[in-house]
């Protein structure tokens, strides 16, 4: 386990929950929202407000570079690097030595970070208005959804699930699944819906807006099954027919990610730094 800290320190974390080592990654990191990437070698990328630092498995610096900007959403591998986005929607690749080299822009905002889907493609929300699609090798973006001149205000990042169904929520709670070209091929509420809201109400729900905090993204396994916490404090699970199940108990107020937590379990990470476990021997439900 890898924590980033506010004031620059990263810290490694043993199974056991020994630490490892503890490193001064010399760059600021309180905007960043990208999350570490764990390297096959045992080492880590980490971005911050501004560079991105590789750490070795005994926590020594191997290479350092300089980004335009804070970086958003998880550092992803490719090829023999690594991706990382900034918040302005840049899309920049890094392979040590050389400094890393700007791919192309994503078209507006990013919301949540991107996600890398099959060898040549990211997808990922913009402006909270649009799902686009970007070339990795040809540098072109294509919108995939949008909700451009209404208003729809989209929660990012997207998730892929394992029949390559892009899945993105609303803010309001509702579920949409995309595909490849970008038809809708899956839409239900993981809320309740107010009256006078959804498709039925005249406008399409997707095109509607609303102030309100962003939820975390989705977690997804293999079956399909996927673990959603709202902004509300509503935790639960839809299997792989749709039904929804959701836990009794309203443990977390304002949650900032689900993680997996082993089969049929997953943890939600709350922001007053309590973790809630949910399913076979969790707490949660």
């Amino acid at each position: 386990t890898a924590v980033v800290c506010s004031d620059g320190t990263l810290w490694s974390i043993g199974a056991g929950g020994a630490t490892r080592f503890t490193v001064d990654l010399r760059m600021r990191t309180k905007k960043s929202t990208a999350s570490p990437l764990a390297r096959d070698d045992g080492g880590l990328v980490v971005a911050g407000d501004s560079g991105v630092v590789m750490v070795a498995q005994d926590g020594s610096i191997v290479a350092r570079a300089s980004l335009p900007l804070a970086a958003v959403g998880g550092v992803l591998p490719w090829r023999d690097g690594v991706l990382l986005t900034t918040a302005d929607g840049g899309v920049h690749y890094w392979q040590p030595p050389a400094e890393p080299r700007k791919l192309g822009e994503l078209g507006g905002h990013l919301e949540g970070g991107a996600t890398r889907v099959g060898e040549r493609t990211l997808v990922a929300v913009v402006d909270r208005l649009q799902v686009v699609a970007f070339d990795l090798l040809g540098a072109g973006t294509t919108v995939l959804a949008s909700g451009a001149g209404v208003g729809v205000e989209l929660e990012g990042p997207v998730t892929l699930d394992p029949r390559g169904v892009l899945l993105v929520t609303n803010i309001m709670g509702e579920l949409f699944g995309l595909d490849s070209h970008g038809a809708m091929v899956r839409q239900e509420a993981l809320e309740t819906l107010p009256a006078g809201f959804g498709a039925d109400a005249g406008m399409p729900s997707i095109f509607r807006r609303i102030d309100t905090h962003l939820s975390p993204a989705l977690v997804v396994d293999a079956r399909g099954r996927l673990a959603f916490a709202r902004n509300s404090g509503k935790v639960g699970v839809v299997d792989e027919s749709g039904k929804q199940a959701t836990a009794d108990a309203r443990l977390c107020a304002q949650p900032i990610a689900v993680l997996p937590a082993g089969p049929l379990r997953f943890a939600v990470a709350c922001r007053n730094g309590s973790i809630a476990l949910y399913g076979e021997g969790g707490t949660g439900g």
